[in-house]
């Protein structure tokens, strides 16, 4: 397990994004986890949600104490968790792979609701896509075996033709394995997972599409890396 620490990497680059669009003096820092892992499997979601142990939302340009390493070798029970990561052990389970976790995104927000109307205003859509280039740039640094996107706004952002902060430039191999800077990536399969619903009786047959392309798509990429 190759750890990567993500404060140092980080904090520079989201102060100045953060103070490019914040006027006043104590906005709420960005937020993330203390470190990712090299080299496994990424799931992606959108933005940060508090942990039970994190008690006060940090303010300022950048964030002095990152959240706690999300494990997956231990149990989610064992990592205190919310419960949104729950799914992720799930998938283990089927997999077979230790995985990491990011966000797109740095900034709090309680709804969703509230990314998709800021996303409308020229101004705030370039702030969430200076964003999710930083962490295009991350995931390009620490080569994720595959990527598995798993909220359907993450993946609107990536794809979003219009905008021209970053080049989400993905296109299919030879193996129909969709990939971005060489790093496979899937999207149209998982985007569900940020629903409430995602383990729901009406979502059963997109599960075990999901299950399979990340199977199949984890076995090519096995063959190839040493």
């Amino acid at each position: 397990m190759e750890i990567f620490t993500l404060k140092e990497y980080l904090n520079p680059k989201l102060k100045k994004i953060w103070s490019n669009y914040y006027s006043y003096d104590n906005p709420i820092a960005p937020m993330f986890p203390e470190s990712v892992v090299k080299n496994e499997v990424l799931f992606l979601s959108l933005n940060p949600s508090l942990p039970p142990f994190v008690k006060d939302v940090e303010n300022g340009f950048t964030q002095s104490n990152p959240w706690r390493f999300l494990n997956s070798r231990i149990s989610y029970e064992e990592n205190e968790s919310v419960p949104h990561f729950k799914k992720f052990f799930k998938i283990q389970k089927e997999i077979s792979e230790n995985w990491t976790f990011l966000d797109l995104l740095y900034l709090r927000k309680s709804k969703q609701l509230d990314i998709e109307n800021s996303y409308k205003a020229e101004n705030e859509r370039n702030f969430i896509l200076e964003q999710a280039k930083l962490t295009l740039d991350l995931i390009a640094e620490i080569k994720p075996k595959l990527v598995i996107v798993a909220n359907s706004f993450t993946e609107k952002i990536i794809h979003d033709k219009k905008q021209t902060i970053f080049n989400f430039n993905a296109s299919l191999d030879n193996d129909f394995v969709y990939r971005y800077e060489n790093i496979p990536f899937i999207t149209r399969e998982s985007k569900f997972l940020g629903s409430r619903f995602w383990d729901s009786e009406k979502n059963k047959d997109r599960y075990e599409n999901m299950i399979n392309e990340v199977q199949r798509v984890l076995k090519i990429v096995n063959k190839t890396r040493p």
